[in-house]
């Protein structure tokens, strides 16, 4: 590339001199003191940055817990009440045994007493509670 050939802006004093040239020349200009109370101020701009960020997945991380333990709470009371209908119709065929077992067992884990449904679905096996 001749002299000609060159933008206008890379001619003169600072020709042939590099980008990283060019920044260590301009730091040494302002002096050690500013680039190095720029480089506090910008580790402790990313240190505060960090310090967000990690609170902020902390919270999503106990969200995410709770709604999974809400989960397995409810999947537990479900299944109880499940077992408690097979129980109840097994000892008697009585739909009024089985639909009282469910909502008894449904109160007891903290529901209300018509929340849960209890139905019979046959299976291959043989017949299944089922509670919604």
């Amino acid at each position: 590339m001749t002299e000609a050939d060159r933008p206008t802006n890379d001619r003169g004093k600072h020709a042939g001199r590099t980008l990283w040239n060019r920044l260590t020349w301009a730091t040494g200009l302002l002096g050690l003191g500013v680039t190095l109370q720029r480089r506090a101020s910008i580790a402790a701009l990313l240190g505060a940055a960090a310090i967000v960020l990690l609170a902020g997945l902390a919270a999503v991380a106990v969200d995410l817990g709770t709604a999974y333990l809400a989960k397995v709470a409810d999947q537990r009371a479900v299944d109880s009440a499940a077992h408690a209908g097979a129980l109840a119709d097994n000892a008697s065929s009585s739909v009024t045994t089985k639909n009282s077992a469910v909502n008894g067992l449904a109160t007891l884990n903290g529901r209300s007493a018509g929340a849960a449904v209890a139905s019979l679905v046959p299976s291959p096996s043989g017949t299944v509670a089922l509670v919604r």
